[in-house]
């Protein structure tokens, strides 16, 4: 649920939801609108990423992603997703011809906004007006999980690890991060190359910063 949530508001969508939603998972679509609510989202025009990767493919219909290399290049694009989003680097896919492609993985250096440590992961959304937004979740793997007969899904092992953000956007900013688990709020002003420093646990953990003139 919170996956659905913060990676749909990062990567731009207008919304979510969850068929059969109920107490705790309302709960966190609730504390995801108290966090965003001072976003200007209405009028948000997204920076472009300064990385992307070309997932460009000469089929024009969707079975493309059943077929051999439809399904090689979707691995491919999991591997750098994973990557870009344990280095805090914003990133994008794109239908368009001479960007990096799916046929090697040949990863750019990192560019920001963010960085963190190991056992960490960010996804991040900058807007030209100068707010940004990321989901920084804990992560210490994935592992299968099991009915058997009935049930089988991989999911996210959390352990807890000390989090120091490195915070790379130019200028001074000033912002919030909260914990999702406990719904803590802790606010934060840095500079370029600054830091922001959120303790050892295993919880997640949504940012929302401005820039200061």
């Amino acid at each position: 649920m919170r996956d659905l949530i913060w990676f749909s508001l990062v990567n731009g969508n207008p919304g979510c939801y969850f068929w059969n939603a109920r107490g705790y998972e309302v709960e966190q679509f609730k504390l995801a609108g108290r966090i965003v609510n001072g976003l200007d989202l209405r009028n948000w025009k997204r920076v472009a990423a300064p990385v992307a990767i070309s997932v460009d493919h000469p089929w024009e219909e969707d079975k493309y992603y059943r077929s051999p290399e439809g399904l090689a290049d979707y691995q491919m694009m999991g591997r750098y997703a994973q990557y870009f989003r344990s280095a805090g680097q914003a990133f994008d896919f794109t239908m368009s011809a001479g960007a990096a492609g799916l046929k090697s993985f040949s990863p750019p250096p990192s560019a920001g906004p963010l960085s963190v440590p190991n056992g960490w992961q960010a996804a991040t959304a900058q807007s030209e007006a100068g707010e940004g937004l990321a989901y920084v979740r804990n992560f210490a793997g994935i592992r299968n999980w099991q009915i058997p007969g009935k049930l089988n899904m991989y999911l996210r092992d959390r352990k807890p690890a000390p989090l120091v953000v490195q915070v790379k956007v130019a200028g001074k900013v000033t912002g919030t991060a909260t914990d999702l688990d406990t719904g803590e709020q802790k606010a934060f002003t840095v500079n370029s190359e600054g830091q922001v420093d959120l303790g050892t646990s295993d919880h997640d953990w949504a940012m929302v910063w401005k820039s200061v003139k």
